[in-house]
């Protein structure tokens, strides 16, 4: 079984650090809103969604999962 191992200099790349930490949660919420918005097609009128609702909802998704700020 391959084994891979990340190594980031702290403090330099934390940024860098932080986002692979995350990327399990970036995938949930990408998947969580990829549903809403499933959901949204599938049982709603496209013309009633409007652009702030989706762009609210994104945010609200990325806040649920802590990536809002990563």
């Amino acid at each position: 079984m391959p084994i891979a191992i990340l190594k980031y200099k702290l403090p330099e790349e934390k940024e860098e650090y932080n986002l692979a930490m995350k990327a399990g949660d970036y995938h949930c919420a990408i998947h969580d809103f990829s549903q809403w918005l499933r959901q949204k097609y599938k049982y709603e009128a496209v013309e009633s969604i409007s652009l702030d609702e989706v762009r609210k909802k994104f945010y609200e998704v990325l806040e649920e999962w802590d990536v809002n700020d990563v």
